[in-house]
C-alpha cells in the first residue's frame, strides 16, 4: 500500500516551507518542478527532520555529475 505522507519543501531558507502530501519520490519531483534561480539549497523535511537535499552549487558541473539541473552559471546535485 502506497500512503500519503505530508512533506515540507524549502526552496529557500527565508520563505515559507511548502507542504506537499505524496511519497517522497513525488516530492522530490514536486521539488524538481518548482526550482527556480535562488542559489540556495533544496532541502525536504517530513516531521521537521531533513530527509532529502539538491545541494546548490554556484559553479559548471563535472562531466561525471548525474542527475543535476543546470541553471544560471551553476547547478543543483543530485537528491542525497
Amino acid at each position: 500500500m502506497n500512503f500519503r505522507e505530508l512533506f515540507e519543501i524549502s526552496m529557500n531558507p527565508y520563505m515559507e516551507r511548502e507542504e506537499f502530501y505524496g511519497t517522497l519520490e513525488e516530492a522530490k519531483a514536486e521539488a524538481d518542478d518548482m526550482i527556480t534561480y535562488t542559489q540556495q539549497n533544496i532541502v525536504i523535511y517530513k516531521d521537521g527532520l531533513e530527509v532529502t537535499r539538491r545541494t546548490w552549487w554556484g559553479v559548471t558541473p563535472d562531466e561525471e555529475e548525474e542527475n543535476i539541473i543546470e541553471i544560471g552559471g551553476g547547478y543543483y546535485s543530485d537528491w542525497t
